[in-house]
């Protein structure tokens, strides 16, 4: 039996089994049909949601695969479909919370039930993510930091009124949590689709100073946060809903109106993760593949001008020449696609700022998806502010990008738009904030949460706003679960 490995990815994935079938009978003759298949699911869920994916041989290409769950001694078929004629197929399931024996087997005909390829087995386990409470820190301007405030604040203080969270998605001047129960609430200047502002750049009168029910969402498995003022959710069954600003196209639903009631992404199901880019959204399908939708001026959608030459995206489109991706994460103006080979990839302006003053590689974006040179072995990828980090499987960080606050972390303010350098003094890393823009941030072995870069507010937790190009412990902050970032403020999930 295979039991499966357990990494933390960004986009809240964890891959597990990657299998091919040891060769089965047919018809009492051995074949060498392979099989192979990746097995995953959030980890920031409420409801155990199983991908199972992968690809058959040629030779059996179009054959029926069937995902099979062992049950008293007998194998009870949960899905089965026909393969593409790529020969790639997808299961989206709710799994049991116990331990379960899965496999999968390719069959002659539906009628006959002759395997030609049946993968070894494979046990996972999706267990509950555990809860908490949030620690908040940095821009509270437009009350960002939800503790009933306008005062920003450089050290951890906690949101108000929030338990049993399991997730955080930091998103301009708001922010949102997804609790145990599925429900989604959420604070700051964005409220929810009412985009007033008052003359002089003043915060909204009625925006949320402290967490608030977005109405309408249950059964969230995962949340994300755009950079225009729009929110993301995941259910269970696999589509995706949206709210607050439609500016661009962001909400995916084909209109431009803001709403306070979260709206369907139109055509999209299979979904197993998301993420928000500056005004840009982005789901990952349980077949590899990643569509987007919004602004697409720098060809962050990865569409190319012979494809498609438009400036805004009003439904979901898919990307180019993606049907491995294993993670993503929304950066400006840009999107980050981890491998399954353990590369990353990325559309738009993955290296720096689009301007003339940039290689001409990089200037006005890239219209297909570029790879992120020097980066193998990556379990994890988080986009920020024309820039980005990957986590390796060693537990270091990699950054690269606009480097003027440090971000990059390699102790310089030296941008860095073609080779990603790693981040200083970081070891025994397991996650990635999400959500970053200036400041970088990650979560260690140990429960603690280190920062570098922008100190604006004092983002960084230290007391200070003094930007920082190397990495360094938030002080006060133990037994840290989780870790995300908005554009001014840090926030953690702590046991509580």
């Amino acid at each position: 039996m295979l039991r499966s490995a357990s990494r933390p990815l960004a986009a809240a994935l964890v891959v597990g089994a990657v299998f091919a079938a040891a060769p089965a009978a047919s018809a009492g003759t051995a074949t060498t049909t392979r099989l192979t298949a990746r097995a995953f699911w959030p980890t920031v869920t409420t409801t155990s949601v199983l991908a199972v994916t992968g690809v058959v041989s040629p030779e059996v290409r179009g054959l029926p695969v069937r995902l099979q769950r062992l049950v008293s001694g007998h194998w009870v078929t949960l899905g089965k479909q026909p393969t593409l004629v790529s020969g790639r197929y997808s299961f989206l399931l709710t799994a049991p919370a116990a331990p379960a024996v899965w496999r999968l087997r390719v069959v002659r005909s539906a009628a006959a039930g002759v395997a030609v390829a049946v993968s070894p087995t494979f046990t996972e386990k999706v267990a509950a993510p555990p809860h908490g409470v949030v620690r908040a820190w940095g821009d509270n301007r437009f009350a960002a930091l939800g503790d009933g405030t306008r005062v920003s604040r450089a050290t951890p203080g906690a949101v108000s009124g929030l338990r049993d969270v399991v997730s955080v998605a930091g998103g301009s001047q708001s922010a949102y949590a997804l609790l145990a129960d599925g429900t989604v609430w959420g604070w700051g200047d964005n409220d929810f689709g009412r985009w007033e502002y008052e003359s002089g750049d003043e915060p909204v009168r009625g925006a949320p100073d402290v967490p608030e029910q977005v109405d309408g969402l249950s059964h969230v498995i995962a949340i994300s946060a755009g950079g225009s003022g729009t929110g993301y959710a995941l259910l269970a069954n696999g589509t995706v809903r949206a709210w607050g600003s439609g500016q661009s196209d962001a909400l995916g639903n084909g209109k431009q109106t803001d709403t306070r009631v979260p709206v369907a992404v139109k055509g999209l199901t299979h979904v197993v993760a998301i993420s928000g880019g500056s005004q840009s959204g982005y789901a990952l399908r349980a077949d590899g593949t990643v569509w987007g939708w919004g602004y697409d001026g720098a060809h962050q959608l990865g569409v190319p001008p012979s494809l498609a030459d438009f400036e805004a995206a009003p439904t979901p489109v898919r990307v180019q020449g993606v049907s491995d991706a294993v993670a993503i994460s929304g950066g400006t103006d840009s999107v980050y696609i981890l491998h399954a080979d353990g590369t990353v990839g990325g559309t738009g302006v993955p290296f720096g700022a689009a301007d003339e003053s940039y290689p001409p590689a990089v200037a006005g974006g890239l219209p297909e998806v570029g790879h992120v040179p020097g980066l193998h072995g990556i379990v994890a990828i988080a986009g920020g502010g024309y820039g980005g980090w990957a986590l390796r499987a060693n537990g270091t960080v990699m950054g690269w990008g606009v480097n003027s606050n440090g971000q990059t972390g390699d102790g310089t303010r030296k941008d860095h738009l073609t080779k990603p350098l790693p981040v200083k003094g970081l070891t025994h890393v397991t996650a990635l904030c999400q959500g970053s823009g200036l400041t970088g941030c990650v979560l260690r072995s140990d429960r603690t949460e280190w920062a570098w870069g922008d100190a604006e507010f004092g983002t960084l937790g230290q007391g200070t706003a003094h930007a920082r190009p190397t990495a360094g412990p938030v002080p006060g902050l133990t037994g840290v679960l989780s870790v995300a970032a908005g554009s001014g403020a840090l926030y953690a999930l702590v046991r509580g």
